[in-house]
């Protein structure tokens, strides 16, 4: 729920939703949509399979044994991804972040790949 100046209308979604009452202090409304307690479950139903990778690598320097190792993560985030049900032509990268680590003897970061795709179609 966001707070703010204007009253606005609550809506009320999910398994949990029964549990509000008519009238909440600050919404205008409290708006229940039919079947709105399967919110949850379509929700899953739609949302894309993913994996992810966590790992070390250099900070610098190395040139392309690092992208390599890069290249690598991202094969492997994939992967996993296809292991969680994504279909294998349509899963990509949406997530890459290094974050230095300052208590390592070499410069290094933690990288962190997700990759994600819709769930692959079942044969049947």
């Amino acid at each position: 729920m966001a707070l703010g100046r204007a009253d606005r209308p609550l809506v009320a979604v999910g398994g949990g939703a029964f549990l509000l009452a008519d009238h909440v202090p600050g919404a205008r409304e409290v708006i229940r949509p039919a079947h709105a307690e399967v919110a949850n479950a379509v929700g899953a139903a739609i949302a894309l399979a993913s994996g992810r990778l966590e790992t070390i690598v250099p900070a610098s320097g190395g040139g392309s044994s690092r992208a390599r190792l890069i290249d690598n993560a991202k094969e492997e985030a994939a992967a996993r991804a296809v292991a969680a049900g994504a279909d294998p032509a349509t899963v990509q990268i949406v997530e890459l972040s290094e974050i230095p680590l300052s208590y390592l003897p070499e410069p290094a970061v933690r990288l962190h790949v997700k990759a994600a795709g819709p769930l692959a179609r079942q044969a049947g």
